[in-house]
């Protein structure tokens, strides 16, 4: 420790008083500590959720998405199921990075298992919006958790991976519930009435946000938990969370970068044109940002959801600029394909 400190003083003088900065605030104000804890909760089940799946999948997910790229409709069909049932986009995307790796699906395939994983998050809002925010989830959290952590300790094998499977859907509850404490208790000190969405100016700037938190995460489905809960309790007016959550869609794209820096020629072309659809589809999705919350409000109506249902909007625009970006960019895969080959040639 003493040699580490002498190497790097500053950067561990200051690590350690950030550390200590954050634990005087979190002891300071009961409801950060909550929303921290909820929030944390809420990653570590999902680390759970996705480590269970791989483990019961025994490489049947591997099979299917690697069968699934015999034609473009099916491939974003399989990468739509693939990510709603494991709900991680990041771990969709890395078992296309290394499929394409290793040659055994082609770019064009692997690009439309991505569109697919990236209508297949949106699944995820959709579950919150509908259940999580109305429910207290801690009641059900409890016996999930126990059955979870006894069945690792005890079982082998598959059981162990379904036990597995309950503690993360344990934790993602439990985070939840946390997280909607959390702002219950800062309703009367946080607000951000004054970001309201009038000014077009403000709806960029909250991408970014959308972004950032996204990046520090690296879980779109997190970032999408806060917008819903602040959404829910009067913390967030409905235009800025719709413009975050077009951020977060771009920031989930950070996972496949950083993998794609340690993959070979084939892996970055699919990190890019993953980059590439959705830094496209947000800046479509922000353009038209009236016009598709007029259209959600319109869908609204039509299927009998309450005008104040705000969470399941967000859902509702979530999947909606998804799919117009997956209709906007279908035609154009082949060509995105022979575009990245030609700017990430093969050494």
């Amino acid at each position: 420790m003493s040699l580490g400190l002498r190497r790097h003083p500053p950067r561990r003088v200051l690590e350690l008083l950030g550390l200590v900065a954050t634990a005087a605030l979190l002891m300071a104000r009961l409801d950060l500590a909550t929303l921290a804890a909820g929030l944390g909760l809420f990653l570590w089940g999902m680390t759970h959720l996705e480590e269970a799946i791989k483990r019961l999948s025994g490489g049947t997910l591997d099979r299917w998405l690697a069968e699934a790229t015999a034609s473009t409709p099916r491939a974003i069909a399989m990468g739509t199921l693939s990510t709603a049932l494991v709900q991680s986009s990041s771990l969709v995307t890395l078992l296309a990075m290394s499929f394409v790796g290793a040659g055994l699906i082609a770019l064009p395939g692997a690009i439309a298992l991505l569109f697919g994983a990236n209508l297949g998050t949106t699944t995820g809002a959709w579950l919150i919006a509908a259940f999580g925010l109305k429910l207290s989830l801690s009641h059900y959290a409890m016996p999930l958790l126990a059955l979870g952590l006894l069945g690792s300790r005890l079982l082998k094998g598959s059981m162990a991976g379904l036990a597995g499977l309950s503690l993360g859907v344990g934790l993602l509850f439990l985070g939840i519930d946390f997280m909607k404490l959390g702002f219950e208790s800062v309703q009367s000190g946080l607000s951000l009435d004054g970001l309201s969405g009038a000014r077009f100016w403000h709806w960029p700037l909250l991408v970014l946000f959308g972004v950032a938190a996204t990046v520090v995460m690296q879980s779109s489905h997190a970032t999408l938990l806060i917008i819903l809960a602040a959404l829910a309790s009067g913390q967030l007016p409905y235009l800025p969370a719709l413009a975050i959550a077009i951020g977060a869609n771009i920031g989930t794209t950070v996972t496949a970068l950083i993998a794609g820096l340690g993959a070979g020629a084939a892996g970055r072309r699919l990190a890019g044109a993953h980059l590439i659809f959705n830094l496209i589809t947000a800046c479509v999705a922000l353009a038209l940002l009236l016009p598709l919350a007029w259209l959600v409000d319109q869908l609204a109506l039509l299927i009998g959801m309450e005008a104040t249902a705000w969470p399941l909007k967000l859902a509702l625009f979530h999947t909606l600029f998804n799919g117009l970006g997956i209709l906007l960019m279908l035609p154009f895969i082949p060509r995105l394909a022979r575009l990245l080959e030609r700017l990430i040639p093969e050494p």
